[in-house]
């Protein structure tokens, strides 16, 4: 065993192998959850999602002001190929 696997055994992280199976927690918290995660797909959903979401709408407005203040230009140095 590697330096290697053993920091990672020691932390808790086993190899994989094929005949492993998830915990079945896992599966019940998904049946649980499947519906209260939107799909996205839809712009309504979407829509909803982002007024719901009030900090993405602050993020993206921050950014999208601050992009449109700020004088963007191209230069060439001298001898450039």
């Amino acid at each position: 065993m590697g330096i290697i696997e053993r920091i990672l055994n020691s932390r808790g992280y086993i190899k994989y192998s094929s005949d492993m199976r998830a915990p079945a927690i896992i599966g019940q918290m998904a049946e649980h959850n499947k519906f209260s995660v939107p799909s996205g797909t839809l712009a309504q959903t979407q829509s909803e999602l982002y007024q719901r979401l009030s900090w993405v709408n602050i993020a993206v407005s921050m950014v999208a002001r601050l992009a449109a203040i700020v004088h963007f230009n191209v230069m060439k140095w001298e001898g450039e190929k």
